[in-house]
């Protein structure tokens, strides 16, 4: 289970891969938006590094995990990110999004051996069409209970990638000021939002100004 600041994390680095995606293809559905932080979480951890932190396990058309739905709804809600009713059409950042992502640019540059990971991911998959990266994603291989295997032939809701829990382990750094920030424009709405500025103000106000 994530902690509250993977979770931040997770949704942070989760508008990058959309933003990623759609530069180098399109970012059509949720499978692409399953698979690309699937690939970059699985080749990051094969670096010591800890990209995403989410928990994948084999389903049906390979790794999936409910975090990812749980990130969309929230970005959904916070009106940072437009996802269509229809399955197959382009997810994207919306124009609040796209606004609040040129804001914390600074955090991806600074997180570079980090984000790289995602970059790669959706310089490669991006453009490919399901059934291609569905064959991809199914050829990589991973360590389950010792062995390793392709993730076609992993049984049934085992989980597929590994965590890495070393305290030197790289991973995505963000200071408090900038949790405390991000946290309250992913959770808080503008009343909530315009209450917390009287009291503190907030590193990110130049976003709404």
């Amino acid at each position: 289970m994530r902690t509250k600041l993977e979770a931040l994390v997770d949704r942070i680095l989760l508008l990058y891969a959309v933003d990623r995606g759609n530069s180098h293809g399109t970012m059509d559905g949720p499978f692409k938006l399953m698979k690309i932080p699937f690939m970059a979480e699985l080749e990051s951890v094969q670096h010591g590094v800890n990209t995403f932190s989410y928990t994948f396990y084999r389903y049906d058309h390979g790794p999936m995990t409910t975090e990812v739905y749980e990130d969309i709804e929230q970005l959904k809600a916070a009106g940072l990110l437009d996802v269509p009713e229809n399955k197959c059409a382009q997810i994207r950042l919306t124009t609040a999004g796209k606004k609040l992502f040129e804001h914390i640019d600074e955090l991806f540059k600074s997180n570079s051996d980090v984000c790289r990971f995602i970059e790669q991911s959706a310089q490669r998959y991006a453009g490919m069409p399901f059934g291609e990266l569905k064959h991809v994603v199914y050829e990589q291989r991973v360590r389950i209970g010792g062995r390793v295997m392709k993730v076609g032939d992993v049984p049934h809701y085992c989980d597929v990638i590994g965590k890495l829990q070393e305290d030197d382990v790289k991973r995505f750094e963000i200071d408090d000021d900038w949790i405390d920030s991000l946290w309250g424009y992913f959770h808080y709405g503008p009343d909530e939002l315009a209450a917390r500025r009287c009291v503190r103000p907030m590193r990110l106000d130049a976003v709404t100004a």
